[in-house]
């Protein structure tokens, strides 16, 4: 079925204009939107996505249906390539991080700037005229880490002048499963909720306007390949 699937995609982008088949990439936030449908065997509803797009309802009515047809070849073809359990959502937000001392033990904290639990922040992403909100499970694992003392006297030099620093969040996270029964309000907003945990971690300073560097990072035991799952057994 899916081998049928691919065969029709495809020959429904040879039927496209080549013109039109310029762009058939798709973006982060196209991916936690299929993510949400691909985790549950589901299909999105295109016509609902396509019609709350700006490009399309936006422009002028004698390009809408061009635009329409890209966009639905686009999505259904992201849609056949796009592999949930492979290809994990990258999200890059701004945090603020702290380190601290206690009882002889160091740790890095970062937060949004926003503030709020970590283990109740979504990272939402548009879908028809709602929103698809990604929840990562265990993030909060992540509000308060131990680092070792050769680390934090690397890092010290970034908290010279302050003891909270601008940075970077960069996550990759695998897809677990969806909730199809109803949207759900939050904030005044309503989210089709998508769960997530974390593959990889990375805190990232600002060292200038433009330039971040790496204080630390994580890649879960299970994403490991053979080779690293070995190395990080000879560390132990």
């Amino acid at each position: 079925m899916k081998f049928l699937c691919s065969c029709l995609l495809f020959f429904a982008f040879l039927a496209v204009p080549i013109q039109a088949r310029a762009d058939l990439s798709y973006s982060e936030a196209d991916k936690a939107v299929l993510a949400f449908f691909k985790v549950g065997n589901a299909v999105p509803d295109y016509d609902g996505w396509i019609k709350a797009m700006p490009e399309y309802y936006t422009a002028p009515k004698e390009d809408q249906e061009r635009i329409y047809h890209e966009q639905d070849v686009r999505l259904k073809w992201a849609f056949a390539d796009f592999d949930h359990t492979d290809n994990f959502l990258k999200i890059t937000t701004a945090v603020f991080i702290r380190k601290i001392e206690k009882d002889n033990q160091f740790f890095l904290q970062f937060k949004f700037p926003e503030g709020g639990d970590l283990g109740a922040h979504i990272f939402p992403y548009p879908f028809r005229k709602e929103w698809v909100a990604l929840s990562v499970e265990d993030l909060q694992n992540f509000e308060s880490i131990p680092i070792s003392e050769n680390v934090a006297e690397r890092i010290a030099p970034l908290f010279d002048s302050s003891d909270m620093i601008e940075g970077l969040l960069n996550l990759h996270v695998r897809p677990l499963g969806a909730d199809y029964s109803a949207s759900k309000l939050i904030d005044h907003m309503y989210f089709w909720l998508l769960r997530g945990d974390v593959a990889q971690f990375e805190l990232r300073s600002q060292v200038e306007a433009h330039s971040y560097q790496s204080v630390i990072t994580y890649t879960a035991p299970w994403y490991l390949n053979e080779t690293e799952s070995e190395l990080l057994e000879l560390m132990k």
